[in-house]
């Protein structure tokens, strides 16, 4: 410090330090680093963790840091008995760093119990684990064991405590605190679009004491109600395919045509390499329209039935499912509609749908989010009816315009729908004050019969600002839109978008 402070005076009168023949003094130089000792884990992978490297400044501190980084990485391979030494030596300000390692004996996973258990059976709970008998020991298998667990949804409490053996085993005990398999919920909402809705879910977590979920779900609003049965098995055959089950009836009540529809879904889906989810799908409908208007009956059939079988591909990498920071959501699905399946019907339909997810400033996002898709009919069929079509404009794409607001309209202002559909949004969320926060945004897009015509330069644009406020749920928001190109006969530019969830 008191060279410091003399070298400063010195320039600041203006006489040069190399009259007094004095220089800083140089931290000593790393030269070499030698590790001894390794066997089982690659000296690449040390080397990886090390706080210094070959040509770097030399600072005591790090010594310790290493032997305790070393050790952590020794332990998380299953050495619990492994021990590192740190030493070096210095020669005219040039250091050699010599690291010993005795990795000792490597352990393994030996017998699990599990306690806790009443309507739950063992295998559910062992087919979680993320291990095998006489697998190294990882503590991390541990951890990742223990949130599978969690997200069956089976479980309050997991906890998971491991005690070693004279044969250099590690046994392991699992305490589970089991949930009530059976639950009621009801519920009351509020949409801009839909207006009142409400919801009765009747749900069984354990059925048939094999965990399947069986859920019987009823929604009622101002445009729809639905009641609808779900079953899944999450591992299929004892595989880790899922399968899940579905059958529905739904009633829609929209601008130029009502629809009654009956579904059966089958769904197999398996996680697969890199995040990617993949899903196999066959659906049976029986749909009838009723109350259509003139210009939509020409292309919409008054009873059909429909089957089809489909393809969808997902990957999420973000950090947080209702509140992302960073990563990426992209979704890609195919489906097969007629042809081979037979049925009233024939078109192939594809969807993407991509988001962006990027931490700015100080817990605060941009996301970057695109939607394309293309429905085309082929063999005997002429046009796609309108209930398969594309429609866009609302809270969940373009802002500012009213739900299906976007896009070719007939004589009476009741929205087609179109065969293409290009759209893209960017937003900005910001803190505000605790569980509130707020964005600002811009969106665009369009549908259309023809590809030619859903381009940027045919794009509906939206902008505003919105406001959210955080729950366990999702958070809840409330968008302001302000139609930034309305068309002639619009009469309002801007709209409330009152909702749960964020768009994308």
């Amino acid at each position: 410090m008191k060279y410091l402070r003399l070298k400063l005076f010195l320039l600041i009168i203006g006489i040069p330090l190399c009259l007094f023949g004095q220089e800083e003094p140089k931290s000593p130089i790393i030269e070499r680093i030698e590790i001894v000792g390794h066997e089982d884990i690659p000296l690449s992978d040390i080397q990886k963790i090390l706080p210094f490297k070959t040509e770097d400044s030399f600072v005591r501190n790090q010594l310790k840091v290493a032997k305790d980084m070393i050790s952590s990485l020794y332990r998380s391979r299953g050495y619990l008995d492994s021990k590192a030494d740190v030493s070096f030596s210095e020669t005219n300000g040039i250091v050699a760093v010599v690291i010993e390692i005795d990795e000792g004996p490597c352990y393994h996973f030996s017998e699990t119990k599990v306690t806790g258990l009443s309507s739950v059976r063992m295998f559910v709970v062992l087919r979680e684990l993320t291990y095998k008998k006489g697998d190294p020991y990882q503590p991390a298998r541990l951890f990742k064991t223990q949130g599978r667990l969690y997200r069956t949804g089976l479980f309050k409490d997991v906890s998971i405590k491991m005690s070693t053996t004279s044969a250099k085993m590690v046994d392991i005990l699992i305490h589970v605190n089991q949930q009530p398999m059976k639950w009621i919920k009801a519920g009351v909402g509020f949409g801009s679009e839909e207006k009142e809705r409400l919801s009765l879910i009747l749900a069984h977590n354990n059925f048939l004491r094999r965990a399947y979920k069986l859920e019987l779900l009823n929604t009622l609003s101002r445009i729809w109600l639905e009641s609808r049965l779900d079953f899944t098995n999450r591992y299929l055959f004892g595989t880790p395919t899922e399968f899940q089950a579905v059958t529905g009836w739904r009633k829609e009540t929209r601008e130029g045509y009502d629809l009654e529809r009956v579904t059966g879904l089958v769904n197999f889906g398996r996680m697969l390499k890199y995040q990617l989810r993949g899903a196999l799908r066959y659906r049976l409908e029986r749909n009838v329209t009723f109350n259509v208007n003139p210009s939509i009956a020409l292309t919409t059939p008054e009873k059909s039935s429909a089957r089809s079988g489909g393809v969808a591909l997902n990957q999420d990498t973000t950090d947080n499912f209702f509140f992302p920071n960073k990563g990426t959501r992209v979704g890609l699905q195919f489906d097969h509609t007629g042809g081979l399946f037979a049925g009233d019907q024939d078109f192939n339909k594809a969807l993407f749908d991509g988001s962006v997810y990027q931490a700015v400033l100080e817990k605060s996002v941009l996301v970057f989010h695109v939607r394309t898709g293309a429905v085309k009919p082929f063999g005997a069929s002429e046009a796609v009816p309108i209930y398969d079509r594309f429609f866009y404009g609302g809270a969940n794409s373009v802002r500012g315009y009213k739900e299906r607001g976007v896009g070719p309209k007939d004589n009476t202002g009741a929205p087609l729908g179109g065969n293409w559909m290009l759209g893209s949004s960017m937003e900005f969320r910001f803190p505000i004050w605790k569980k509130w926060k707020g964005a600002t945004f811009i969106d665009g897009g369009q549908v259309s019969p023809k590809a030619s015509e859903v381009g940027p330069s045919d794009w509906k644009y939206g902008s505003g600002i919105g406001i959210r406020y955080k729950t366990p749920v999702g958070p809840i928001r409330l968008d302001y839109g302000y139609k930034l190109n309305p068309d002639l006969d619009d009469k309002d530019r801007w709209r409330i978008h009152f909702t749960l969830g964020e768009p994308f």
